[in-house]
């Protein structure tokens, strides 16, 4: 008998507001972050895959959708983005210090570049969500979790 299965990619953020939590919500994992993974599996070396090791954050409203390769409203992008590996999980912690990314917050994104735009590099996950109120002087930390689960 042959089994056949998959990788399902989840994440989930959790948004910590002068270091209280103020909102946790899902993720999508995009099809070029989705590529990106099965790159870094294979160990492509040409061209060989970036760290995802940016996070953005925006104001765009448009739903999530798996072919998103951009934020709608790009407000911010930081690379104080660290990362720690655990068993089938990821988990990228961005900071956002004061007065970065100030608005009013409805998505998120991580990236393999500093570029913005159409030349921003890969966008590993989106997310869209409730408002996330930043003033100027407050700081964001974004703690995104990223596990890889087989189903069959």
């Amino acid at each position: 008998m042959k089994l056949e299965g998959r990788f399902l990619l989840s994440g989930e953020l959790s948004f910590f507001l002068n270091g209280r939590l103020v909102q946790r919500v899902p993720n999508l994992v995009t099809e070029s972050g989705a590529t990106w993974v099965a790159q870094r599996m294979g160990g492509s070396t040409s061209p060989a895959p970036n760290d995802m090791d940016h996070m953005a954050l925006g104001n765009g409203v448009t739903a999530a959708v798996s072919t998103d390769i951009e934020l709608v409203g790009e407000i911010g992008r930081t690379d104080n983005v660290t990362n720690q590996v655990a068993n089938s999980r990821v988990t990228y912690t961005g900071t956002f210090a004061a007065g970065v990314a100030t608005g009013a917050i409805t998505e998120a994104g991580i990236f393999d570049s500093p570029l913005v735009g159409n030349d921003g590099g890969i966008m590993l996950a989106r997310s869209v969500f409730p408002v996330v109120n930043k003033q100027i002087d407050d700081y964001l930390t974004v703690l995104w979790v990223i596990t890889v689960g087989a189903c069959i």
